[in-house]
This record gives structure tokens, C-alpha cells and sequence, in this order.
């Protein structure tokens, strides 16, 4: 069977990353060909390009281009497919009148979060009522996500992302990462996300400020860009920049998490994570988490046992988990461990894949 895979961009991003990851697993499937359709030529993952895989570009002239309604119905005709699965909510737009009028299978795939509320008439909420009734299966990361956007039990169906544990082999040495940073010997929590209105950064800078007041011991690291990103290291202290430090955006940031001792993912209460990216890096790396009772959190992070949810946006939950694990490092590599085996035994590139390949197969 044919399956066309619709993608706003290949830029950074989680949803990129496991799109890549997808075709990768599949490139020599015998039984499922894949082609390739992006709204843009921007590639940040060049290995696509080395991959026996046909890419069509039907480049955007805007954020709302309806010049892509035509140009890939032309497309398809051509291409034929026997499926299409879109992962982005505008492509799921772009592709509907195509499925409607060709009688094509469609998985619309846009579903990454799960968002406690959906504000009727908003924008995701108008997306949804668009695309949902022409949709073949209605896939999300998570299982909060489906939830999330009350999608019918008929269309539901989930995947959970997969981590390239390759990614975590052939890493710098600590040493030197923790002189490039000047860590010295301190214990490193680090918490890697956009300073977005969706990450609660400032939660977490006001539980490091409380941390710092008792002890000197422990090194708090900001990973991440974002438009909130000024204003959060203005809520840090002068006497404490030293200890809580803001990296910016990082390459490789797999060599900054094997320097940590405990990870930390907090959300804000508009935002619900499907299947976070930096948690499955974390625990890749044998790292305890720290995260938010958010979306799909508790589906990857075991509370009690690979790690600890807290509740969202809640100064006293967030300061009282991380300090029974800055207060325990046993329990922490207990956690971190545990959290290992269970990412490598059911977050794998190989288990996603296959769940992806029996989910098309459905379609035949």
C-alpha cells in the first residue's frame, strides 16, 4: 500500500523528529511505500535526503495559502495514494477536500497535546470540527490527548512517540561538559523547553530560588529559547545568576541531561503535553523526572517509581517533589533507572514503528 505523509515543514521540532524517525523505520518496507508531501524546503533533518523516498514540495506563499487546496489535489491524483496522514492541524485542513472528493483513507494526525479546555469557535476547536468528520482515524501521541478532543471512540487510536536510542551513544565526556558550564560538583536539575506561555518556568525558578535558600550544593539549568525568556531571568536574583543559568538554546542537549541529576518538565494550565520529548530524553539517560499532572505526563512518567508528578502550577507540589529527590540519591537512581528500562522496553523507535505500521495495514 501507498501512504502520502503531509507535513507543514521539516524544521526542529518534536513532531518533525518523529515524522522523520516514522519514514526512517519504514524506507525498506516492502509492503508499505511512503511518499512525502511539506509545505516548506527547509529541512533541519538532512537525513531525510538520504533515504530512498520520494518528497513533493508544495511551498506556501502564506499562513493561509488556499492556492494548496488545488495544487495537492492535483498532486494526489497523481501520486495516488492508498492513505494520507497529515501531522499538522492546516494540513489536516488542506486534506480534506481531496479524501472527500478522491475516496481516500485519511488518518488525521494533528493531535500532539492535550489541552485541558478546547474554547468553542477558537481555532483548534474550528480545525477540529473541520476535519474530524472526514477523518478515517483520529490518531494522537497520547491517550489524554484523544480526552482531550472528545474523539469519537469509533475514529480513536493512539501511538506513542519513539526514542532513537542512538542518540544517547558515543556522548562528550561529562567532565568536560560540566567544565564548559563550570558545574563543578554540584548536583544539575535541569529543565529543557520553550519559554513559552505553555512551560511553567517560573514555577520552577521560584522553587530553585527556595532550594538555594537552604542549600549551596545544586545547580539549576534553563534550557531553551522563547519570548518569555527575558522575563524569566529578570525574576532571578543577582547573587544567584551562578546558580541558575540560562543556556539558551542548545545543540546535542543529550550531553547536557547525562550531566544532570534530575530532570524537570512543569506546564502551565493552558497546556496539556502529549508525549514529551525532553521527559523521553531524560529518561534515556537514566534521569529521575520531575514533572507536571499534565496531559500525557502520567502515561511516560510512573509517579513513585521513575519519578514524581506534581500538580500544575503549584509552587508547594513542584518545591516538596524535588526536594525528596534532591534529599535521596538512591531514590533517585532507583528512579532513573527504572525509567531507563521502561523507556528502552515500550518508547522505542522499533515499537512505534511497528504500532504505525499495524495502524496502515488497518486501512488496507
Amino acid at each position: 500500500m501507498k501512504v502520502l505523509i503531509f507535513v507543514a515543514s521539516l524544521r526542529s521540532g518534536g513532531a518533525e523528529r518523529q515524522t522523520v524517525e516514522l519514514i526512517k523505520g519504514l524506507a525498506n518496507d516492502k509492503d508499505i511505500e511512503i511518499e512525502l508531501v511539506s509545505m516548506s524546503e527547509e529541512t533541519h533533518y538532512s537525513e531525510i535526503f538520504e533515504l530512498n523516498i520520494k518528497t513533493h514540495y508544495l511551498v506556501r506563499r502564506s499562513r493561509f495559502d488556499v492556492s494548496i487546496f488545488w495544487r495537492f489535489f492535483q498532486l494526489v491524483k497523481t501520486i495516488k495514494p492508498d492513505v494520507i496522514h497529515s501531522w499538522n492541524s492546516m494540513c489536516s485542513i488542506y486534506t480534506v477536500p481531496t479524501v472527500f472528493f478522491q475516496n481516500i483513507k485519511f488518518i488525521n494526525g494533528f493531535l500532539r497535546g492535550a489541552p485541558p479546555t478546547l474554547p468553542r469557535f477558537k481555532q483548534e476547536w474550528i480545525r477540529v470540527k473541520l476535519t474530524f468528520p472526514f477523518s478515517d482515524i483520529i490518531l494522537s501521541n497520547s491517550k489524554a490527548g484523544l480526552v482531550s478532543y472528545s474523539v469519537p471512540e469509533s475514529k480513536a487510536k493512539f501511538v506513542h512517540n519513539g526514542f532513537d536510542l542512538t542518540r544517547v551513544e558515543n556522548l562528550v565526556k561529562p567532565e568536560d561538559v560540566k567544565t564548559e558550564f563550570q558545574l563543578e560538583n554540584d548536583i544539575v536539575v535541569s529543565m529543557i523547553a520553550s519559554f513559552s506561555q505553555n512551560k511553567d518556568f517560573e514555577t520552577f525558578i521560584k522553587v530553585a530560588i527556595k532550594v538555594l535558600s537552604t542549600r549551596d550544593d545544586v545547580t539549576f539549568l534553563l534550557i531553551g529559547d522563547g519570548k518569555n525568556l527575558t522575563q524569566c531571568k529578570g525574576l532571578v536574583p543577582k547573587d544567584l545568576q551562578e546558580k541558575i543559568k540560562f543556556l539558551g538554546k542548545q545543540k546535542n542537549v543529550e550531553r547536557i541531561i547525562q550531566i544532570s541529576d534530575i530532570g524537570v518538565l512543569l506546564s502551565t494550565h493552558i497546556h496539556g503535553e502529549g508525549i514529551s520529548n525532553s521527559i523521553m530524553e531524560f529518561m534515556a539517560l537514566g534521569k529521575p523526572v520531575l514533572a507536571s499532572n499534565s496531559g500525557g505526563n502520567n502515561e511516560i512518567v510512573d509517579d513513585g517509581k521513575t519519578g514524581i508528578i506534581c500538580k500544575v502550577e503549584d509552587f508547594d507540589s513542584a518545591y516538596k517533589g524535588l526536594d525528596e529527590l534532591l534529599s535521596d540519591p538512591d531514590k533517585r537512581i532507583e528512579y532513573g533507572n527504572l525509567g531507563k528500562k521502561i523507556l528502552f522496553e515500550k518508547f522505542n523507535l522499533g515499537q512505534m514503528v511497528e504500532n504505525y505500521r499495524v495502524l496502515y495495514s488497518s486501512l488496507k
